[in-house]
């Protein structure tokens, strides 16, 4: 049985330092904000959640964006501002095949 109908994760401006795998559990998550957190990774699992479709890890820690990620079936944008991610031409790719908007500079 679910507990949590969670549908938005607001945790930018955070001193956050990890995303627990259990958020994988949020199966009604349909956007989380990560700005400006400490954050240096994300759960692969995010991937095989059935309702994201925004996320936003702008001004994170993050050097490299897990491509499981883009498998979740309702992503529609990812917000990556001012990041440095090392598999950034992978990334943009998969989202152009995918339709996802993939915003980053």
């Amino acid at each position: 049985m679910e507990v949590f109908k969670i549908r938005s994760l607001y945790l930018s401006n955070n001193p956050l330092l990890v995303i627990s795998e259990k958020i994988c559990n949020l199966n009604h998550l349909e956007s989380i904000v990560l700005e400006n957190t400490k954050i240096t990774e994300l759960p692969k699992c995010m991937g095989s959640l059935p309702n994201l479709n925004w996320i936003n890890i702008s001004g994170t820690q993050l050097t490299e964006f897990p491509a499981e990620i883009l498998n979740a079936p309702k992503l529609e944008t990812i917000h990556a501002r001012g990041l440095k991610l090392k598999n950034y031409n992978e990334i943009k790719d998969i989202c152009e095949k995918k339709n996802i908007t993939f915003y980053y500079d």
